[in-house]
């Protein structure tokens, strides 16, 4: 047992002087240098500059990609707001137009009741005070429609300019990417 400890502290001992021994050699070959290690420092240096020089470009192409991508996923959201709002105008403009249908029929059934003279009179008058009262709902129900046509004109112009900023944005990236040296596959 005790010749086992013995023997394992000396070849720790033995390790510690090879380490020792190989760290002061490192320290000296580094402290004074050869001759042919004198341009080492300048081919390094130019390496280093040279490696820079190279990494800059890509660097710049690399930050023009994500702000490009960034536009590209900002516009994408533009785009589906318009869109989005040109769906609500377009259900707005078909539940307008859709709820004259019954004014229209009501405006049309009691015209033809005055017509056919086959309610009294009191019922005319009735009739005849109701008719001025559905028509103007049915002038408002026309100019909300045309104004809710108006907006729907402008949001579609809107959505083809979003679309086609997006599409610029999107060439953009894509004549980044042509740039890109290719990679081996």
């Amino acid at each position: 047992m005790l010749t086992q400890r013995f023997w394992t502290a000396t070849a720790f001992l033995a390790a510690l002087v090879v380490a020792a021994v190989s760290i002061v050699a490192a320290q000296a070959a580094l402290t004074t240098p050869s001759k042919s290690d004198a341009s080492s420092p300048e081919e390094l240096l130019a390496e280093v500059r040279g490696l820079r020089a190279d990494f800059q470009p890509v660097a710049k192409v690399s930050v023009q990609a994500q702000l490009l991508v960034a536009r590209l996923q900002l516009q994408e959201q533009r785009i589906n707001v318009v869109a989005g709002q040109l769906r609500e105008v377009r259900q707005l403009v078909g539940i307008k137009e859709s709820g004259q249908i019954p004014k229209k029929e009501q405006l049309k059934g009691l015209e033809d009741s005055i017509r056919s003279a086959n309610v009294s009179v009191e019922e005319q008058r009735e009739m005849e005070t109701m008719i001025p009262r559905i028509k103007a709902q049915i002038a408002q129900m026309q100019k909300e429609a045309q104004e809710l046509r108006v907006q729907e004109t402008q949001l579609s112009n809107q959505l083809t300019t979003e679309q086609d900023r997006w599409l610029d944005f999107n060439s953009r990236l894509d004549e980044m990417e042509r740039l890109l040296p290719a990679s081996p596959r």
